[in-house]
């Protein structure tokens, strides 16, 4: 009978021991050939859809792109979430149903999460930017306290 062409792939043996007393031949693991998985598949590329990211022929433009200032992304979320407290409180309308449609635990949320990232910021404001900031998240959390009857 010919020889088999040996095929690549690794070994696997099982080392694991139970608590029954092993005899000799039985601490001889069985060898397992396993193939090797396949490569894996050749990256794809990824498109960027931001129009501002994109050089003239739809690809990232190179050495265009900066990070962004975490300080500047922690005041854009504060407010939206200044505008989803607004919502939730239902002291504005749905925009999408123009219904009043308050939530007071989800305007908690929000209005402690800004609590919470203001105090993150707040070192790294300059003080004629403390004091707005200060003066929105008190005037929530009093809008919170008028509309839980508190």
């Amino acid at each position: 009978m010919p020889e088999e062409p040996e095929e690549e792939g690794f070994t696997f043996r099982d080392r694991r021991r139970t608590m029954v007393e092993e005899t000799p031949a039985a601490t001889s693991s069985p060898v397992v050939e396993a193939p090797l998985p396949p490569p894996p598949a050749a990256p794809v590329e990824e498109r960027y859809d931001a129009p501002e990211l994109l050089g003239p022929d739809g690809m990232p433009a190179e050495g265009d792109y900066t990070l962004p200032d975490v300080r500047d992304l922690l005041t854009e979320y504060l407010l939206v979430l200044r505008d989803v407290s607004v919502l939730r409180l239902g002291l504005a309308p749905n925009p999408g149903t123009g219904q009043m449609e308050p939530d007071l635990p989800q305007a908690k949320i929000a209005i402690d999460t800004m609590v919470f990232l203001a105090g993150q910021i707040e070192p790294f404001l300059r003080p004629e930017e403390t004091l707005p900031l200060k003066s929105m998240l008190g005037d929530l959390q009093l809008a919170y306290v008028r509309q839980s009857g508190g």
